[in-house]
């Protein structure tokens, strides 16, 4: 008797996620409005529909009677309303998921800081008399739209109600920019407790477009400490029960400030590349139990033992500046594959908009022994 895991989402962000499924013996199905959708080639089940139309995957679902007897778990590999659908999906079928309040309290970046300064969690807002603030949109995504400005009026006068919000969650909000480290911090939540998964430096270009993320983090083990109990306490305190949690933070004077936080994978490479790489732990095959609530233990004992070991191996992933989508093909040095430490170099689809991160034509990985971290980071700086 097959059973089966639902992915909202076939496409080729969610491959690892219908991968692992499929390598832990599972049926697979998947809904996504693309209906050349890649992940489709690995389904047994496959819905052509908007993974935002709750409506639409129950009907389907329940459309399919050996589907809906033997439906094991639902996954999402994507942000925002799309988890919630996600999760509403799950709760539905008496699956695991996350309550719907849970995943509420991250939707907007304004409402929920302000929580976690009552929290005890350092925010950027903490910091008195900035010299120049960050604007970013409320409910923005991969950095789209991202301002650095010397006096916020100069941009509230632009953006006010009666020109272009129309809505308060649409507004853009305001606050102190910080000059530090900048890190990420993935994690995997298990029956409500957080547990870190990996913990990496990020570098970026002038226009906020990620350049390097950097494995192990420079930071000092207090720091690394410290922002993995502010984790352990949001997810404790929202309510959030199963599924993957990310978390970015600026560290200036040993303080880490959380940027912002939600209940989702992220991209970046980290979950697909760094993380099976450095650490050895099957990432996708883990959520994908830990969506359909099986061995819940074993996933404990392996995260835990996974804290316990010491790191031995450096990555670092670095992204070609962003480009125009007519610059041409592109070629890597063929020094690159040259490099003892090569492990990856592949064309990124460039798109058109604003995120800068969709303007970068091609991701790099190298790696080595924890020792040669910083002469790693030297290579790719050339090889950018």
């Amino acid at each position: 008797m097959t059973q089966y895991f639902f992915s909202c989402g076939a496409g080729s962000h969610q491959l690892p996620l219908l991968l692992a499924a499929r390598s832990l013996g599972l049926g697979v199905a998947a809904a996504d409005l693309n209906e050349a959708a890649p992940g489709f080639e690995l389904t047994d089940r496959s819905f052509v529909s908007s993974i935002l139309d709750r409506t639409a995957l129950i009907d389907a679902i329940e459309g399919d009677d050996d589907l809906r007897r033997h439906l094991a778990g639902v996954g999402c590999r994507s942000y925002g309303k799309a988890v919630e659908i996600a999760a509403s999906l799950a709760r539905h079928f008496s699956l695991p998921a996350n309550p719907h309040r849970s995943l509420r309290f991250f939707r907007n970046k304004a409402l929920y800081k302000k929580t976690m300064q009552d929290w005890q969690i350092p925010v950027p807002a903490d910091v008195k008399h900035p010299a120049k603030y960050i604007v970013r949109p409320a409910d923005g995504h991969a950095k789209e739209g991202l301002q650095i400005v010397e006096l916020p009026e100069s941009l509230l006068a632009e953006t006010s109600p009666a020109k272009s919000i129309t809505k308060p969650s649409a507004r853009p909000f305001i606050e102190p920019f910080i000059e530090g480290s900048e890190c990420i911090l993935l994690g995997l939540i298990v029956q409500g407790t957080f547990y870190p998964v990996l913990l990496s430096d990020r570098f970026r270009n002038a226009d906020f477009s990620d350049r390097m993320h950097v494995f192990p983090s420079s930071l000092p083990g207090g720091v690394r400490y410290e922002m993995v109990e502010h984790c352990r306490r949001i997810v404790r305190r929202s309510g959030l029960e199963n599924g993957p949690f990310l978390a970015e933070f600026i560290v200036a004077g040993n303080t880490p400030y959380l940027v912002e936080c939600a209940p989702e994978v992220g991209g970046e490479f980290l979950a697909d590349d760094m993380i099976p790489a450095v650490t050895g732990l099957p990432y996708f095959e883990m959520l994908v139990h830990i969506y359909c609530g099986t061995d819940s233990e074993r996933m404990r004992r392996l995260l835990i033992e996974h804290l316990e070991r010491e790191r031995s191996q450096a990555m670092v992933i670095g992204f070609l500046p962003p480009t125009s989508a007519d610059a041409g093909p592109l070629l890597f040095s063929p020094s690159l594959y040259r490099h003892p430490g090569f492990y990856s170099a592949r064309p990124l689809p460039v798109l058109p908009g604003q995120r800068p991160n969709a303007r970068r034509p091609g991701v790099i990985a190298l790696t080595g022994h924890v020792s040669e971290r910083d002469r790693l980071m030297q290579d790719m700086e050339g090889f950018l």
